[in-house]
């Protein structure tokens, strides 16, 4: 898995487009591959979830303080540069200038989160 697929799904559960239970269902069997993930981005994101999880799931936070803490653990990991898999795979509703490839050569996976969290 890539790090544009954690990062989109991270976005789409903080901004209330998948619900909690679809978030953690999905989330799950990420969490017991991250040692697979050869993005460090990607590995780190999924750490950090489930760090702040297991805060919540003991008591330690609420779930408005769940949901801020991953909010900024997203923001915190788009701010690093954009390479890898992500980098060539445009997400759906980023348009750009298209490449010999057909892919997007304009691909700024930072500007579509920064969107998708002003939502």
């Amino acid at each position: 898995m890539a790090f544009g697929d954690i990062a989109e799904n991270v976005s789409a559960y903080v901004n209330g487009v998948l619900p909690f239970e679809r978030f953690l269902e999905w989330f799950v069997p990420v969490a017991w591959m991250a040692n697979t993930l050869s993005d460090p981005r990607a590995r780190k994101l999924v750490r950090r979830i489930e760090i702040e999880w297991s805060e919540f799931a003991r008591g330690h936070s609420n779930k408005q303080e769940l949901d801020d803490a991953l909010r900024v653990a997203l923001e915190q990991a788009l701010s690093g540069p954009v390479r890898g898999s992500i980098a060539a795979r445009p997400l759906p509703g980023v348009s750009g200038r298209r490449g010999a490839n057909g892919r997007s050569a304009g691909n700024n996976v930072e500007a579509h989160s920064r969107r998708l969290l002003a939502v």
